[in-house]
């Protein structure tokens, strides 16, 4: 079994609904990150806006970014653009977009395409097909990265009905040896409310 860092924020509970599922998730400390053993996670997952609520990730971002460097997997849940972040956070630059009500997607049942459907993260270990994008709460995805690198593959593409849909919503680069992923999908509220795709996406999100 993969073992996971969860660098928690206080905004979300998908650590413990990982933990309800038996996934091996450990909440990692300020000392863990300033200090500790990180490859020991085969990947670490950060909740939404933890650069606002976790004072200590700034510090120890460059930790972070050694960590994928060096072979790590790290999966980046949103942040808002006034959370202490900026684009330089990521390894490649990562803009977010502002104001934040115009890079949300608000309905839940917004089509979902595949950009890259050979993707691991869509075939491995679970099968991603067009059901698992289906029965989402409230949400598809909130503030949306408006600008980013080169480095990054766009992986999906949605929108709410009648606007134009982001490319921007799940993004992912190898980065050294390992993998960093952004994603603003809304997990958030789609783990908690045990919606059986969205386990499914995000569990290959965990895997290298």
């Amino acid at each position: 079994m993969i073992k996971i860092g969860y660098i928690a924020s206080g905004f979300d509970e998908t650590d413990d609904f990982l933990r309800l599922v038996g996934l091996n998730v450990v909440n990692l400390t300020a000392n863990d990150l300033e200090s500790g053993d990180l490859s020991k996670y085969d990947t670490i997952v950060m909740g939404i806006r933890a650069y606002l609520s976790r004072p200590d990730l700034i510090n120890s971002n460059n930790r972070l970014l050694e960590y994928v460097k060096n072979g790590g997997n790290l999966v980046v849940q949103y942040n808002k653009a006034e959370d202490n972040w900026n684009p330089n956070l990521a390894p490649y630059p990562l803009k977010i977009g502002t104001p934040v009500i115009n890079w949300r997607v608000t309905d839940e049942d917004s089509k979902v395409t595949l950009l890259k459907p050979d993707h691991r993260f869509f075939n491995y270990p679970n099968k991603i097909e067009e059901k698992d994008w289906e029965n989402w709460v409230q949400d598809r995805a909130a503030y949306n990265p408006s600008e980013i690198g080169d480095n990054y593959e766009r992986l999906i593409s949605t929108g709410d009905p009648g606007e134009d849909e982001f490319t921007t919503t799940l993004i992912t680069t190898m980065y050294g040896e390992g993998t960093y992923t952004y994603s603003s999908l809304a997990w958030y509220r789609q783990i908690p409310n045990l919606v059986p795709g969205a386990y499914r996406i995000f569990i290959n999100l965990l895997h290298k």
